[in-house]
């Protein structure tokens, strides 16, 4: 990759976080408040259905009330407090049969409660699984912001350095270009276009430009300049002819080195 300049005119220089509920954005103290709720009300949920299986042994009402408690748990999307609630009804609901019933009825009673136990477990295992994979998502979306904003400073940083570069170069009368010879291209700055008396927009062409904009009168010594600088490491220096927009061609001298 090679890096020369033409001076004079041209020089070449060679969380607070937050979270969103129902459609609105909830600051993440709210939201910690809300979680810590979460919790306390499942495991009184449970204790309540408890509660309801031994007095009235209604199924129905039994089930939907474990379920209930397990969405409650996973409402918060706190590993733990769904673990605890999923331990805590599985144990009271395979408990039930030994408070309400006797004897042989309380065998019965416990493979009647055996599924609803089942479905707990399954419940908790799906939505931990699903949790789990939220959470997994989150984290790389997380990173691929800041990643982001990394990059966007970086090409901000890039951009001042060479809004920087462009003013010394109007100031100095030089303009700056760059031949990358393993990609074929050449990028010249905006001051080294307007100094040829093209629009001031910095470009990127392929490196054969360089060869045609030289006079052909001149080109030989322009490579004999460059293979001197790469075997001796003499700086890159001479003054040849370049072709403007107006197809005249004016005397510039070109200097840099290359990497």
């Amino acid at each position: 990759r090679g890096r020369p300049a033409a001076v004079n005119p041209i020089c070449l220089s060679g969380e607070s976080m937050s979270s969103r509920l129902a459609g609105r954005t909830v600051p993440a103290g709210a939201r910690g408040s809300v979680d810590s709720l979460v919790l306390p009300c499942a495991i009184l949920l449970a204790l309540a259905t408890f509660t309801l299986d031994l007095r009235f042994s209604v199924e129905t009402l039994t089930g939907a009330g474990y379920v209930l408690a397990m969405l409650i748990s996973l409402w918060s999307a706190r590993v733990r407090h769904a673990v605890i609630t999923a331990a805590l009804a599985v144990t009271l609901i395979l408990l039930a049969p030994f408070f309400s019933s006797a004897g042989p009825e309380r065998a019965r009673a416990l493979l009647e409660h055996l599924p609803l136990a089942l479905m707990v477990v399954g419940i908790a295992a799906f939505g931990l699984a699903n949790l789990r994979r939220a959470i997994r998502e989150s984290l790389a979306l997380a990173r691929a912001e800041r990643e982001s904003d990394a990059v966007r400073a970086a090409l901000v940083r890039a951009q001042e350095a060479e809004d920087r570069l462009e003013r010394a170069s109007r100031s100095s009368l030089a303009g700056h270009w760059e031949l990358d010879y393993d990609k074929r291209t050449r990028w010249h700055s905006a001051s080294f276009r307007a100094l040829l008396g093209h629009e001031e927009k910095a470009v990127t062409d392929a490196v054969e430009e360089a060869t045609a904009q030289t006079h052909p009168d001149h080109r030989q010594r322009s490579y004999e300049a460059f293979a001197h600088y790469q075997s001796t490491g003499a700086p890159y220096d001479v003054t040849v002819p370049l072709k403007t927009a107006d197809g005249s061609h004016r005397w510039y001298r070109m200097r840099g080195g290359a990497e």
